[in-house]
């Protein structure tokens, strides 16, 4: 314990046996400390294809990490981000492993460490919005595996939308209360606060007075801790880091909520705004480890350790220091994390082309430019090329798919100013770069994307269907389109309902409203009208909407002779409500698994298994409803996974339950796969598009 340490006082190097104070500066700094490597880290990187097994096995070398700090310093390590989000939605779909049951293996791995994870608000762990019943089941049934932090968030900053989510935590948190559960164990809360950067000469649609009311509204609300999170790199600099922090820290102070901690999470390696963060009071922050740090993950952890040494006076890069118990265990998952990475590492984007500040002015979320790699990948041959003119591709040559890759990137910033400077977090994140990549598509053509051929999902976030859209209310957004999207629907629910409406009283509209000079009924090839079954798709109606007159449209609608079922669809479809919560809970769930159950011939379990929340068939009934997608078959993944449980398959690799959104990219990652090794480990290689 009387070791001599090296110590760095300014330029000067002194030696002191302060090896007892340098681990108690170890100790608080690693507390202080969020490991996200395998939640944001393989999400990032790996799009969650990270298998069970490597999961565990690098946990088990986090585990011998966390008791040598223990050991050591006194101190346990900071709570481990390690589940949610695409860990339960894409696992299914790629891996056909059940999330829960890994959630719970998890835990048996480290015990003894905090579990945390991400849960998206009225979307839940999925990616579309979840009754209040399926949100509770996936709460009590995830708390009763082992976690213990719920992080929620509302890409809109819409408090209402994370309510049933927290109510749930917090029922959960008051039977464990009743029980005696030790206060340490007990789950909690955390809400993200979205840091949203405005461009520059640009009101700022959240500014820092919205952030900090906002933040006293959710502890009011009962959430136990506050986070503010830059999911792409929004914020500039250590000073802005550490003025956000303070204000928030102020606000909640003056609000009456001195108890409630501040947190702070940022995408990209970023030490010093970390650093910033934690000196200016934020009780956490998350970093990521080795190969699974940086670029589109959280921080490393070694640089960001190294500041916060340097500040009580220690430089680890000093041998005496290095070569400390603690620092060697976080080397050996160092280790294990690069050779595991190397499994995934062909599959990866490189994004050493593609400069951190074009992502961060793009707005685009990081998460999601692995998926718009992929996808972009997957569909050039077939669909993205045969669209652009050759002088294009030819002019960008090997590097075609990076270089409209970029102009992507660009496009997304448009995109994001129209739709109100929405933080571009997941959903919104995939739903603004992909409806990016069909307008970027439709202009290289020398075309007009039609109104109609919008993304619906984007189309619905402007119309306030996801939530209350301050952009939207503030203006500061494409007034011109959204009113477009609006009056859109109004004509889409015409049409639709012809037979009902009539097609005079259709007209009478037209004409009341003005519409009919440029939108007619029927065919009108003499005037040149837009037909109302042609709505969708010309590229005109982009231009009539925007130039039509919404007041005029909202009166006609107002006064107009229409069915109580009509006059209501419409008025909703000229409003900003956001669409309500869906009704179907564990009843219907519980029909579609004896669905399952008939057409598989599996049998599942009815009886709760020991000191879980629901039963094996429960369970499947909850997740047929909370991994729904948007497709045909709405519960084909839940079907496939536990098709895939009960009678695996050989070797599955990188996406046999559903296709692989990722395949390979010889040009990109300019590296040659050894096929035959590829070969060797997969037999679903024809199935993905090289």
């Amino acid at each position: 314990m009387g070791q001599a340490l090296s110590l760095v006082v300014g330029r000067e190097q002194q030696v002191r046996p302060s090896r007892k104070s340098f681990e108690q500066a170890l100790g608080t700094s690693l507390s202080r400390l969020t490991d996200g490597s395998l939640k944001v880290g393989i999400q990032g990187y790996d799009s969650n294809r990270w298998r069970l097994d490597e999961i565990l096995f690098t946990l088990d070398a986090y585990g011998k990490f966390a008791e040598a700090v223990l050991g050591e310093t006194g101190k346990s390590v900071g709570p481990l981000d390690v589940w949610g989000g695409g860990q339960v939605s894409q696992v299914p779909r790629f891996l056909g492993e059940d999330p829960f049951d890994n959630l719970s293996k998890i835990k048996s791995v480290v015990p003894e460490l905090t579990l945390k994870c991400i849960y998206r608000g009225r979307q839940a762990f999925g990616f579309l919005p979840t009754s209040e019943e399926i949100q509770r089941a996936a709460i009590f049934e995830s708390a009763s595996r082992g976690m213990q932090v719920f992080r929620m968030f509302d890409p809109l900053n819409d408090a209402t939308n994370i309510a049933p989510g927290l109510a749930a935590v917090n029922e959960y948190r008051k039977e464990q209360i009743d029980r005696g559960t030790p206060h340490e164990m007990l789950v909690s809360a955390e809400a993200l606060v979205f840091y949203v950067r405005p461009p520059r000469n640009t009101p700022a649609v959240w500014t820092p007075r919205d952030l900090c009311e906002y933040a006293v509204k959710l502890a009011a609300m009962g959430f136990h801790e506050i986070s503010l999170a830059d999911y792409s790199q929004q914020i500039p600099s250590p000073s802005a880091a550490a003025t956000a922090i303070r204000r928030l820290r102020a606000a909640l102070d003056e609000g009456g909520f001195p108890g409630i901690a501040v947190n702070f999470f940022a995408q990209g390696e970023r030490p010093a705004i970390n650093r910033a963060a934690l000196l200016a009071g934020a009780k956490s922050a998350d970093v990521a480890i080795g190969d699974l740090s940086g670029g589109l993950s959280n921080t490393n952890i070694r640089p960001l350790l190294h500041m916060l040494l340097q500040d009580h006076g220690f430089d680890i890069s000093l041998p005496n220091l290095r070569t400390h118990p603690v620092l060697q265990k976080l080397a050996d998952v160092e280790s294990v994390i690069s050779a595991i990475a190397e499994n995934h590492r062909p599959y990866r984007m490189e994004f050493s082309k593609a400069d951190a500040k074009t992502l961060s002015d793009s707005r685009l979320a990081f998460n999601a430019v692995s998926a718009l790699d992929s996808a972009i990948v997957k569909n050039w041959n077939t669909l993205i090329q045969p669209s652009i003119p050759a002088k294009y591709v030819n002019r960008w040559g090997k590097d075609s798919k990076l270089e409209y890759l970029r102009i992507v990137f660009r496009k997304n910033f448009e995109v994001w100013l129209a739709g109100g400077q929405f933080n571009p977090v997941s959903p919104f994140g995939y739903i603004s770069s992909f409806q990016a990549e069909a307008l970027a598509r439709a202009e290289l053509a020398g075309r007009k994307l039609p109104l109609g051929h919008y993304r619906k999902d984007f189309q619905e976030l402007l119309k306030g269907r996801f939530g209350r859209n301050l952009g939207i209310e503030k203006e500061l957004c494409d007034t011109g389109l959204v009113r477009a999207f609006h009056i859109l629907e109004v004509l889409q629910i015409l049409w639709s309902n012809r037979e009902v409406i009539g097609r005079r009283q259709i007209e009478l509209f037209l004409l009341e409203t003005d519409l009919s000079k440029n939108i007619s009924y029927d065919v009108d090839e003499k005037n040149g009208r837009v037909p109302l079954f042609e709505i969708d798709n010309s590229p005109k109606v982009e231009t009539i909407l925007r130039e039509a007159d919404f007041a005029a449209i909202a009166g006609a609608i107002d006064c107009g002779m229409w069915s109580a079922d009509i006059r209501k669809i419409l008025m909703f479809a000229i409003s900003q409500e956001k669409f309500p919560l869906p009704v179907d809970g564990l009843e219907i769930g519980m029909q579609l698994a004896a669905e399952l159950e008939l057409e598989t011939g599996i049998e599942f379990n009815v009886h709760s298994e020991k000191g879980n929340f629901l039963s094996e068939k429960e369970r499947v009934a909850m997740s047929m409803l909370l991994f729904k997608v948007n497709s045909h078959s709405p519960y084909s993944v839940t079907k496939d996974l536990y098709k895939q449980i009960k009678v695996p398959r050989d070797n599955t690799f990188y996406g046999d339950i559903e296709e692989d959104i990722r395949p390979l990219d010889i040009l990109l990652k300019e590296q040659v796969l050894d096929l035959a090794d590829v070969l060797a480990k997969s037999s679903l290689l024809e199935e993905i598009s090289i």
